[in-house]
């Protein structure tokens, strides 16, 4: 019989921990492609800060919030030139990581003002006990370690749970789904750029008092089965049932069009980590830790994201949320695109999307009677 993959063969490779350990060491390369993180940007952050931390509720005496602020930076291919590493550094001001994490991962929220997103569903398990009972058979019916099958397990559900966050996790928090996504803009058809169909595995974690969120994602090929991977917990290994594979595949292939052009993610992960408003360098300085944080499953950035502001009782006053989204995907680009046009559709696609975004939360804020003052023109 075969025994099961060792542990260091589970986290080498191409798959979500190949590219972990690729950004890990590539950590301190990553190139600014563009940025608003100016001065000037971080100072106005700072009043604004100050406000937050002094309860200010008067819209009369409170400053404007600032904009939302982003960067995007990107790192040598990996896998040759096929997955590009790219990562994305955003500022909410006003916003909790709750709100944010809430608006990226509900359907309904999502499609409400992601006008990039043509289709978005999800097949969650976590609220779903019939599904789970597909995904994870009763115990008497699990492989066991000698079985003559060597399972592939889930890199991603593995990896991360047992990664240095599972002492930052509240377990009772934690979502996990399937889900797929369509991308598509009438700027891009015009270019010959196909819309792109995304299927993967999906969670999402957050901390006990609620005050940070990481979401994690890996692709699942929709032409492959054996890409719906097992979960191992410890050595235990816990198999999806064929049942559950099938469900799953009918679920993709219903919503994926002839026409789309699959993306597949490697790994991709999203922070989001509160902003403390009685220190008014704390914009600068979280910007700067994530300009070169290696990945959500190193001990490094446990340390230093996480740990700081982790489950402080109480909180301190936030001023906003950071988004910290890393990302190594193949996306499909016609070969008529040149370089410096996929920059600059980079930046605008990104800067619209959280344009979009920051102006859901702030409506959001509004109609729940947030002290919190308006926008300001970008």
């Amino acid at each position: 019989t075969a025994a099961l993959p060792s542990t260091t063969q589970r986290t080498v490779g191409e798959g979500f921990m190949g590219a972990a350990a690729y950004l890990d060491d590539h950590a301190a390369e990553w190139e600014t492609q563009s940025s608003t993180f100016t001065p000037s940007y971080f100072k106005t952050v700072t009043t604004f800060a100050r406000s937050a931390s002094a309860n200010v509720t008067s819209t009369e005496k409170a400053p404007p919030t600032p904009p939302f602020g982003v960067e995007i930076l990107k790192l040598k291919p990996w896998l040759g030139a096929a997955a590009v590493p790219m990562r994305i550094i955003g500022f909410f001001p006003g916003c909790s990581p709750a709100d944010v994490a809430s608006f990226i991962l509900d359907e309904e929220r999502r499609l409400s003002w992601d006008k990039n997103y043509a289709a978005f569903h999800v097949l969650g398990v976590s609220k779903d006990s019939r599904l789970e009972s597909l995904l994870i058979p009763p115990a008497s019916q699990r492989p066991s370690t000698s079985s003559s099958t060597v399972v592939q397990p889930s890199t991603l559900r593995s990896a991360v749970l047992n990664s240095p966050l599972q002492s930052w996790l509240d377990p009772s928090k934690t979502q996990w789904a399937w889900a797929c996504h369509r991308v598509s803009s009438s700027l891009l058809a015009k270019l010959g750029v196909k819309p792109k169909f995304f299927s993967y595995e999906r969670l999402a974690l957050a901390n006990e008092s609620g005050t940070q969120n990481v979401i994690a994602y890996r692709s699942v090929s929709t032409a492959d089965k054996s890409s719906v991977m097992a979960s191992y917990f410890g050595e235990e290994v816990l198999v999806p049932s064929p049942a559950f594979v099938d469900e799953l595949f009918d679920f993709y292939l219903k919503h994926k069009k002839p026409t789309d052009d699959a993306v597949f993610m490697h790994h991709q992960t999203i922070a989001l980590l509160p902003v403390n408003a009685t220190d008014p360098n704390a914009l600068e300085k979280l910007v700067l830790e994530a300009r070169t944080a290696a990945s959500i499953v190193s001990t490094s950035f446990t340390d230093s994201l996480i740990a700081p502001s982790a489950n402080k009782t109480p909180s301190p006053p936030s001023c906003g949320t950071v988004m910290l989204m890393t990302s190594v995907n193949e996306t499909p680009i016609p070969a008529g695109v040149p370089k410096w046009a996929e920059k600059r559709i980079a930046h605008f696609f990104t800067s619209h999307a959280y344009e979009m975004l920051f102006t859901a939360l702030t409506k959001h804020l509004q109609k729940n009677h947030s002290p919190r003052p308006e926008a300001t023109d970008k």
